[in-house]
């Protein structure tokens, strides 16, 4: 009850049924604001980036969605599930990744579960220092030293992160 007082009825949404929280999503996303949407459950999740890819395509939508097993379960999570939380949190810890808020940057939006968003993540510098994007086209810096990556600091990176 100390938290009801707390909702700012003028920025946060709560209690609109299912298919029209998508359109008052959308017509948020459309005005420029990037931000976080947090689902009951993960069908529920699915089911709202489902409505917004098909009303439009602009979006980018980055899905955060909660593992499914235990803590010290027997079973391990899913690998495709295990792939699509550290995708969306190597978007985040990147530069581009950001929410940006301006008329140049796509529009963003974060689905999560209540679970998801519980539970302890590693922190931004772990992705940030363990990755190398390497984009067609385009000069490329390597993380560690600032050089332009060509095969010599393609190996250099590979060596140090461990690859024979």
């Amino acid at each position: 009850m100390k938290n009801i007082n707390k909702v700012d009825l003028n920025n946060d949404i709560w209690g609109a049924p299912d298919g029209v929280a998508s359109l008052v999503l959308l017509q948020i996303a459309m005005s420029g604001k990037s931000f976080i949407y947090v689902a009951r459950d993960d069908a529920r999740m699915t089911a709202m980036g489902d409505s917004l890819r098909r009303f439009s395509r602009d979006l980018r939508l980055l899905e955060f969605p909660a593992w499914d097993c235990l803590p010290f379960d027997r079973l391990s999570p899913q690998g495709g599930l295990v792939g699509r939380r550290i995708e969306t949190l190597a978007q985040l810890a990147s530069d581009a990744g950001q929410f940006a808020i301006n008329a140049r940057a796509r529009p963003s939006i974060l689905l999560t579960t209540v679970n998801a968003i519980l539970q302890r993540v590693p922190p931004k510098t772990y992705f940030t220092d363990s990755s190398l994007v390497i984009t067609a086209g385009q000069i490329t810096k390597d993380l560690t030293n600032g050089q332009t990556l060509g095969p010599t600091g393609l190996a250099d990176y590979l060596a140090g992160a461990f690859y024979l």
